[in-house]
């Protein structure tokens, strides 16, 4: 429908639209409020506004919608119906939902900024991913779970995950029957490095024949695993003094920027993929993604317990302010942040999805902000599937409280010139915050398969062939891609 000859403004004033909530003005059943992205005002999709208008949309009462925002009773029983088939993702979408129209958008635009979701320099004060973050394992290297499998499903010896190894490319007798063995019918009880390696032997039978395949073809990322990354007893190993903690939090974390949460099991080449071996790969491939984080991307620096990591501007950092500035760049722009969250020698990497602001001006040019930040957990189950259970038992929630020093008149907080942590804060403020990845890594990072970066990643996982049709790529890639479209 074409839009009225005039709006009312979409920049309502608090107490005028206090007045206009007493009048029954309604908009009509097909009236529209957007086009080609936009309404009048400053409502734009994809905008600070816009997420804020959908997040109560969405997220609102139907007597919230009648008694504070002022929608009549029929558009906000119109708008919960609506929103219980799917949350509205876009302001088109809302706009469809019948007697939605420019009253309707003048109405929650002045809701939203009496409220104060969106700040007046444009960015939300509250905010969260379309999709939450989806909770993980951290992979712990003192067990070495990837390559011996847990005790849910079936936790293998050293020698046991060694002896699969090395029959994993040959056809001896003795070999065939141990991977018959220790196999079974699918792969159900291998860890997920081993169900991977036994994937590719699968891919290679079918394609050269059984033994006809070149040595070199197979992954062997069980023995990358165990010779680089499983600590078990060894004392000498690079990283003894961190096995309370070592493992692949960081992949796990990463990978949600890119991946939904594995919700369901899916046989591949005659090997079953359960959520955890998937979310298992995701780790281990991620976990190389944390050397191609651009500078402009990540805030603060790692604080360790040795020389060169143990000072206090590594412990002091984040600073306030630019924890802020990144929620704005990032949760704030729909998408998510990731952050080791411990700023002592710990490292604990969680995806962050949303945040809630609230501002106590203290003066001109200083304010105090507690920041509730929301994230999925990675101490949980391997086997947990959350995302689907509407009460995500997997997700944790921090409270931050900090004082920023911002300029005479400023009217958003990413004006912050600097600030301090306070009270419980001062132990509990993130160490580091990762805002994205480089564009393109997963091409880049096989450049570095022959330097020390091997010591790292799992090269053997990202082997490359030319699998199902496709050019040469990683096999894990076309794994990935043939699981999440099932």
């Amino acid at each position: 429908m074409r839009l009225p000859a005039r709006l009312p403004t979409l920049l309502l004033s608090a107490a005028l639209a206090a007045c206009a909530a007493d009048a029954v003005l309604e908009d009509g059943p097909d009236d529209d409020a957007i086009s080609d992205g936009k309404a009048d005002g400053a409502l734009t999709e994809g905008s600070a506004l816009a997420r804020a208008v959908l997040k109560v949309a969405n997220e609102a009462t139907k007597a919230t919608l009648t008694e504070d925002v002022g929608l009549t009773s029929r558009t906000a029983g119109n708008i919960v119906t609506a929103r219980a088939a799917a949350p509205f993702a876009t302001l088109a979408e809302l706009d469809r939902v019948p007697y939605v129209g420019p009253v309707a958008f003048d109405r929650l635009v002045a809701y939203v900024q009496a409220e104060g979701l969106v700040g007046a320099g444009g960015n939300p004060l509250s905010a969260r991913t379309a999709q939450p973050s989806w909770s993980g394992y951290y992979w712990s290297m003192a067990r070495g779970e990837l390559a011996l499998g847990w005790d849910d499903r079936k936790v293998w010896t050293e020698a046991e995950a060694r002896a699969f190894d090395a029959c994993i490319g040959s056809y001896t007798s003795s070999c065939v029957a141990l991977l018959a063995d220790m196999a079974g019918p699918d792969g159900a009880e291998l860890s997920p490095l081993m169900k991977f390696d036994y994937m590719v032997r699968q891919q290679l039978e079918a394609t050269y024949g059984p033994g006809g395949a070149p040595a070199t073809a197979y992954a062997h990322a069980t023995k990358w695993e165990l010779e680089q990354h499983y600590i078990g007893d060894n004392r000498e190993h690079r990283y003894w003094n961190s096995r309370g903690y070592a493992g692949k939090c960081i992949g796990w974390a990463l990978s949600n920027f890119d991946y939904a949460e594995p919700t369901r099991a899916v046989t591949l080449d005659g090997v079953e993929f359960a959520p955890a071996d998937i979310k298992g790969l995701l780790a281990s491939i991620y976990n190389g993604a944390q050397f191609f984080i651009p500078e402009e991307l990540a805030i603060g620096n790692e604080f360790h317990d040795y020389e060169g990591a143990d000072s206090q501007a590594y412990y002091d950092d984040v600073a306030p302010d630019d924890f802020v500035r990144a929620l704005f760049a990032t949760i704030g722009q729909g998408k998510l942040l990731e952050g080791d969250l411990e700023p002592g020698d710990g490292v604990w990497n969680y995806p962050i999805h949303a945040y809630d602001l609230t501002i106590e001006r203290r003066s001109a040019k200083q304010a105090t902000v507690s920041a509730r930040i929301e994230y999925a957990d990675d101490e949980v189950e391997i086997d947990l599937v959350a995302s689907a259970d509407p009460a995500r038992p997997d997700l944790k929630s921090r409270t931050l409280r900090f004082e920023l020093d911002l300029p005479s008149g400023w009217d958003d907080l990413a004006q912050a010139t600097g600030g301090r942590w306070l009270g419980d804060s001062v132990d509990t403020h993130p160490d580091v915050l990762i805002l994205g990845i480089q564009p393109g890594w997963r091409q880049e990072i096989y450049d570095y398969r022959n330097t020390d970066m091997n010591t790292e990643v799992n090269f053997a996982l990202l082997k490359r062939a030319q699998v199902h049709g496709s050019a040469w790529t990683p096999i894990v890639d076309d794994l990935l891609e043939r699981y999440y479209a099932r």
